[in-house]
């Protein structure tokens, strides 16, 4: 069975590959270290995925996915308690290339999710005759960030971003590219 399950999806990593080759000029997998605002959480880590398509001389659009995979814990008067966080997002970027280094800054839209019994812009310490409520939030905001990229091959890249997504949560991602 174990067999079975890990051809199947190894053929349909190798369809995705293919047919996003075909709108994409790089795929990339990552790990970013989650921080929120709030000084009462500690850091948590998302996977990451993104693709991206060169548009002219260095403009690009980038698409990206986070989720949380260890969650951020935190606890504040009295309630202790972790962040539930996704994203998706859509970036416009720039890429300057200097030899096997790239600089890429990003500015962009992300639908966000952030599920938590603590809210996440509470101080540290509990301002009297204030209510505190957790925090479920989700919708459109903006994003930016700035990446560096690093050429193995003419296929292979390694990269790091920093993406704060708006005033709620950064994202400081270390990853691998696979350029089409």
């Amino acid at each position: 069975m174990k067999k079975l399950l890990t051809a199947s999806l190894l053929t349909v990593s190798l369809a995705t590959a293919s047919y996003a080759e075909s709108f994409l000029d790089y795929l990339g997998f990552g790990l970013a270290l989650q921080d929120v605002t709030s000084p009462n959480f500690d850091n948590g880590t998302a996977l990451v995925i993104n693709g991206g398509k060169s548009l002219y001389q260095g403009i690009g659009l980038e698409f990206e996915g986070t989720a949380s995979i260890q969650k951020m814990e935190g606890t504040f008067n009295g309630i202790t308690d972790e962040v539930d966080f996704w994203s998706i997002g859509m970036y416009s970027t720039y890429i300057w290339k200097l030899g096997n280094l790239s600089i890429k800054p990003r500015l962009g839209l992300v639908y966000d999710s952030i599920k938590s019994d603590v809210d996440i812009n509470s101080p540290k310490v509990a301002v009297p005759g204030t209510i505190y409520t957790g925090s479920d939030k989700s919708g459109v905001g903006l994003s930016a960030g700035i990446g560096l990229a690093y050429q193995l091959s003419e296929s292979y890249n390694v990269y790091t971003n920093y993406t704060r997504m708006e005033d709620d949560i950064d994202h400081l991602t270390f990853g691998a590219e696979f350029r089409f």
